[in-house]
């Protein structure tokens, strides 16, 4: 597998009551090295007030059981591809990869 980017998946951790007063979930983003492919990105969507993106990409990382629901992409460059909700998620044994559509 080639590394050409990061996905960066949400851990919350906390949260709750401590002595009657409420404990604020923390939000952490880990990394994970991985293959980002680009299935499609195009600007062309359009609303009242201007333009959005629209974008879905594959993702392979090794195998590992892996599950979230958000996920961040980076590429090679360090540019933020965007926060994207998980589609799909297929564990591929045969290669050693798992396989993430966002």
């Amino acid at each position: 597998m080639i590394i050409n980017g990061k996905i960066l998946y949400q851990v919350k951790s906390g949260g709750g009551i401590i002595d009657g007063n409420p404990v604020p979930v923390q939000v952490d983003w880990l990394p994970i090295e991985c293959n980002i492919k680009t299935n499609s990105n195009t600007t062309k969507g359009k609303y009242v007030d201007g333009n959005f993106r629209m974008a879905s990409y594959e993702v392979l990382i090794e195998l590992t059981d892996f599950t979230a629901n958000r996920v961040k992409l980076i590429d090679i460059m360090g540019r933020d591809l965007g926060e994207f909700p998980v589609q799909s998620i297929d564990h591929l044994e045969a290669v050693q990869n798992t396989k993430i559509v966002v």
